[in-house]
């Protein structure tokens, strides 16, 4: 015991980088403890423990260890982004080396560690150090490293822990030997596939997979919810963008019922980005049959439909490789242009959203051009099925093929028809598009749009009006607030500036951020879409051929939509009294003849609805 007290008071008067190395693990310990209460008395200006960060992390011992663990989790919430870039490496390889074999709560320790690395920007020297781990010899270790790297991408999404860098290491695992192991890089790929959707998923892992395997990921991906989910946590510098954005008007935000809250900042990167890195490329134009040129001319409409179906089909890959598109896109405009089948119209218009997906900036110079413009033109379609699936091609051309700066003309033109369902669908389109552009780029078109936007907001037709108002809310959104707006809204009278005041963003546009839509649109909008989806998986063509009705159009258990109808007599229009029939029971016949007659004026009421029954 003398002895110790001796090792500890000449280790306590020892330089530091001489202490967190000494030989003594409770001189070491102390040293551990002394850097600890160091840190958590600083105020503003951390002492400069950085350097040493990286050798106490891989502490041999287990008591020396804990505290060592603690020292680094106090020196990364508290250290500016520079100092954790410079000791993530070091701190990372060192806490796979020797932490992920120690107890629990080390263990734990060591996973919150990686998860402050990531938050502090430093996911790609935490995978850099935790992939090779899931091939280690020790069971217990690769776990651990599968545990923590489920762990960055629950936490943070594949936008932030690349997927790309995580696949190859787990595609390694499915073999091996530890239950545990393989059981946890199933999870893992299930919780990949949440992130960047199960097709990339499936090209990429579950063909690697036994049978058996398979089969059970495939049960858990048809589980998973539908959309995109939200990071539970954020990076130091997703918060800081979100903290330097001013608030915005709170008339113009979404009701305190709405689910998102105002400043949450979305989701970095969308599930088509990810699967669009992730995947290998696919030749589509090499890929369609000879035959397709000629079926696509075919006088048969039903040959065109399923020509077309065919290259929406090859064009839904994740990424398509470098091709020429010229004669693909002249097909498309020809059917988009000219075709009068609704059913192959509507394919078309599918295989434009499938292409602006998986092909990208190639197909930008179409897209821009001629496409968007025959969209826009279709929008004046009766058929619901045809208008949904143009208004998705436009936003998908949008989305992944340019900006609103680039089709300033072709917007206009299209605020400037004379169907008015073709202009309401349009405003719901721009709105959409400005709530998911850039706040830099969504003002670069305020002088070239909001003063065609207001003026429809003054339209005779109300669903136009309605959308118009929407529109101009989602461009207020988006610039933080009606201010900058104010030059283009001088003609708008009181009544539609209050109206766009206390707008919520109910109707038209969209909440929250800038991909989600609103929980009510129009009319005209709601059902075009709802038709779009009950009428797929080949009902489409019925409704091309005239035989599908407005039943089929519905899901199971829901009854077509049908003309409003008057909740209650009184609000139904007075007719002519229809003949009362003939009671068929002396009893009847008496309780009727004791009934009071009907004053003038109001409909005849059936006797069964005084009694409760009707």
């Amino acid at each position: 015991m003398e002895d110790e007290e001796k090792q500890l008071r000449a280790a306590a008067g020892l330089p530091l980088e001489e202490r967190v190395q000494h030989k003594f693990w409770k001189a070491r310990k102390e040293a551990y403890s002394w850097m600890l209460s160091e840190v958590e008395r600083s105020r503003g200006e951390l002492p400069a423990f950085g350097p040493q960060l990286a050798t106490i992390s891989g502490d041999v011992n287990q008591g020396a260890q804990d505290v060592a663990c603690d020292v680094v989790l106090a020196f990364l919430a508290a250290c500016g982004d520079e100092a954790a870039v410079k000791c993530a490496a070091g701190v990372a390889g060192a806490l796979v080396a020797k932490a992920l074999n120690s107890r629990p709560a080390i263990v734990k320790k060591a996973s919150d560690i990686m998860l402050l690395l990531v938050e502090r920007g430093c996911a790609a020297d935490v995978l850099a150090a935790t992939t090779p781990a899931f091939s280690h010899k020790t069971p217990k270790v690769a776990l651990a490293a599968l545990d923590a790297t489920h762990a960055c991408v629950a936490a943070f999404g594949a936008a932030v822990v690349p997927a790309k860098a995580i696949m190859p290491a787990l595609a390694k695992l499915f073999d091996a030997r530890d239950v545990k192991v393989r059981d946890k890089a199933k999870e893992t790929v299930v919780e990949l596939a949440r992130w960047v959707g199960a097709p990339p998923i499936r090209q990429l892992l579950l063909e690697k997979m036994r049978d058996a395997q398979k089969a059970e990921v495939e049960s858990w991906l048809a589980d998973l919810p539908p959309g995109r989910p939200t990071p539970a946590r954020l990076t130091r510098a997703e918060q800081a963008r979100a903290a330097a954005q001013p608030p915005p008007d709170a008339a113009l935000q979404p009701s305190a019922t709405a689910a998102a809250p105002s400043r949450a900042p979305p989701p970095p990167a969308d599930d088509d980005d990810a699967a669009y890195d992730l995947c290998e490329p696919v030749d589509v134009v090499a890929a369609l049959p000879k035959a397709f040129w000629a079926a696509v001319d075919d006088p048969k409409w039903s040959v065109r439909r399923d020509a077309l179906a065919q290259l929406r089909s090859l064009a839904e890959t994740p990424r398509a490789a470098s091709a020429s598109w010229h004669d693909v896109v002249a097909a498309l405009k020809k059917v988009l242009g000219k075709d009068t089948n609704v059913a192959c119209v509507g394919e078309a218009a599918a295989a434009v959203a499938a292409l602006a997906r998986s092909v990208r900036k190639p197909l930008a110079q179409f897209a821009r051009g001629t496409l968007l413009a025959l969209c826009f033109e279709r929008l004046k379609d009766k058929t619901a099925n045809v208008t949904a699936q143009c208004s998705s091609a436009a936003l998908s051309m949008h989305r992944h093929c340019f900006r609103l700066a680039e089709v300033e003309d072709a917007v206009r033109a299209a605020l400037a028809v004379a169907s008015p369902k073709a202009k309401e669908l349009t405003l719901v389109w721009l709105g959409e598009c400005v709530e998911a552009e850039a706040r830099s780029d969504a003002a670069r078109v305020h002088a070239g749009l909001l003063p065609a936007v207001a003026a429809l907001a003054a339209d005779a037709v109300p669903a136009t009006r309605d959308a118009a108002v929407g529109c101009l809310a989602a461009f207020a959104r988006r610039a933080g607030g009606l201010a900058p707006l104010e030059r283009y809204l001088d003609k708008l009278d009181d009544r539609r500036k209050q109206q766009l005041k206390v707008r919520d963003g109910r109707v038209g546009g969209t909440q929250g951020s800038g991909r989600s839509r609103g929980k009510a649109r129009s009319r005209a909008w709601r059902w075009s879409v709802r038709a779009a989806v009950r009428c797929s998986g080949g009902r489409a063509q019925d409704a091309a051929a005239g035989t599908v009705s407005a039943s089929k159009c519905s899901a199971p258990g829901e009854k077509a939509p049908s003309p409003a109808r008057p909740a209650t007599a009184a609000a139904r229009p007075a007719t002519a009294a229809a003949p009362a029939r003939r009671p068929t029971t002396a009893a009847a016949r008496g309780k009727t003849a004791a009934a009071p007659k009907a004053s003038s004026g109001k409909a005849a009421q059936p006797a069964g609805e005084d009694r409760g029954i009707g």
